[in-house]
């Protein structure tokens, strides 16, 4: 991968960092539904969290795999001589965009 590949790679963990920002307000405003869903009761809470922290590992896990892909995928493309890195940094960015509004959408 070229040098400029390399460096984009690093400058994109602000792109993840904004997006980690988003699961964690996700996190924090489910915890507070299952308290007032739960009233008075501590198993329902525990219960409703439970299941949220179940679904969170698996969809976590999944995120990974897919980051993974990714970047092969980028990297693929900025190994391309014919292909602009203009062109591939646009769409590694895209892709990870569409990533992370599918994993906010699988938390809900």
């Amino acid at each position: 991968m070229s040098s400029e590949g390399d460096a984009f790679f690093k400058n994109l963990s602000g792109e993840i960092g904004k997006s980690e920002a988003n699961v964690l307000q996700t996190l924090v405003n489910t915890e507070k539904n299952c308290y007032f869903s739960a009233g008075d009761d501590c198993e329902k809470f525990v219960d409703c969290m439970t299941k949220f922290s179940k679904k969170v590992k698996r969809q976590q896990r999944i995120l990974d795999i897919k980051l993974g892909f990714l970047k092969i995928e980028a990297e693929k493309c900025f190994s391309k001589p014919n292909k602009s890195q203009e062109d591939c940094k646009v769409q590694a960015k895209n892709d990870l965009s569409q990533l992370f509004v599918k994993f906010m959408d699988n938390l809900k």
